[in-house]
């Protein structure tokens, strides 16, 4: 029987929160064991968007934290990403650049907001970790250092910038090829975040879930025929109204919440009734949305991946979805979803759960045959 075309590639980006919040035991080790748990029975590997300048900040401040939580972050971090790629799972490389500078006092951290965008960094050179080629090299090199003991012949070849920051992109690409990168898996078309801290557009992008090789000046952008040195392996995404999103229970339990009066006066009232009206009227009104397993309904989940998959009209088509332990609160919808998907794409031959080293693969035995 042939290889599967669809490729489906289950991701989490492994990490706190991005001001420094969040106890990494309660926010990430016990969620991912959770995530992990659900995966192995069904069959499914993860692969860990592993968070490589948070990692570092830990290390760093190793003591203070095993004084203050009595534990030390870093060493719990790096035995589960070890245990998860010994059973299986993949690790890829992220990173928030705003944990460069992460200092821990009195209790609490202190990021430089500053570095919040990968694409704010210069490009750099290896000796300086403040620099694309520098954060890239060295993150890579950690990930490589860690896991290879437990898992021969690992090799970190992609790479989810934090925050989904990676536009304006040329000279990120350039750091990605210098450093042996393969695959960026930061985009995700419909997303548009434009803040104090965040300037993400990817309305133009290529594709919704069909991966490209990037133009070299522009990640959102296919390359000329021929260019065959980066790729691109957006994260699914599609343009759908949020509340085919909710199950029942959520919906209710937010209009009741919605339509609690706190003030008395008629303009007051008036205006309450106005801002449900809009709220509501936002669910019904197409928005991105991407192929998130923390969206707590999993079988709008399978749709997506049925709606996807008759998209699919490659030798080798990836699927990419995102979530994030720290906010993993619906075990039993992504459950449902790993069931359902299980029975009716796995089990059938039509789909198969996969890594980014076996998907790269794949995809370039495909394009060499059609060559």
């Amino acid at each position: 029987m042939p290889d599967p075309a669809i490729h489906i590639l289950l991701t989490s980006d492994y990490e706190i929160f991005g001001d420094g919040s969040g106890d990494v035991r309660r926010v990430l080790i016990e969620p991912t064991a959770q995530i992990l748990s659900l995966c192995e029975a069904y069959g499914a590997r993860m692969t860990l968007f592993f968070e490589v300048a948070e990692y570092w900040a830990f290390v760093r401040e190793r003591e203070r934290l095993k004084n203050a939580l009595g534990y030390d972050p870093a060493a719990e971090m790096a035995r589960q990403v070890r245990e998860a790629a010994a059973r299986g799972h993949d690790a890829q490389l992220h990173a928030h650049p705003q944990w460069l500078d992460a200092e821990f006092v009195d209790g609490a951290w202190r990021l430089n907001m500053q570095w919040w965008r990968t694409s704010s960094l210069p490009f750099g050179d290896a000796d300086n970790v403040h620099s694309l080629v520098g954060l890239l090299s060295r993150g890579k090199s950690t990930l490589e250092q860690m896991l290879r003991p437990v898992a021969p012949g690992y090799e970190c070849l992609a790479f989810r910038a934090g925050a989904y920051c990676v536009q304006p992109s040329a000279d990120f690409i350039r750091a990605a090829l210098a450093c042996g990168l393969r695959i960026d898996s930061s985009v995700s078309k419909g997303l548009v975040k434009m803040d104090a801290l965040s300037q993400v557009d990817f309305r133009a992008a290529h594709h919704h879930h069909q991966p490209w090789y990037v133009d070299p000046g522009d990640i959102t952008r296919e390359a000329a025929p021929g260019d065959r040195r980066l790729f691109e392996a957006p994260i699914a995404s599609a343009e759908e109204p949020v509340i085919r999103h909710l199950r029942w229970r959520d919906l209710t339990r937010a209009l009741r919440r919605s339509t609690k009066q706190t003030t008395s006066s008629p303009a007051s009232r008036s205006a309450d009734r106005l801002s449900f009206g809009t709220r509501l009227a936002r669910l019904f009104t197409p928005s991105y949305v991407g192929w998130d397993y923390c969206l707590p309904n999993g079988r709008r989940l399978f749709r997506l991946l049925e709606q996807f998959a008759r998209a699919c009209d490659r030798p080798v088509n990836p699927l990419v979805m995102i979530g994030h332990p720290k906010v993993f609160q619906a075990p039993e919808e992504f459950e449902l979803f790993l069931r359902l998907t299980k029975r009716h794409f796995i089990d059938t031959g039509r789909a198969r759960f996969s890594t980014f080293p076996e998907f790269l693969r794949a995809f370039e035995q495909s394009h060499d045959r059609l060559a």
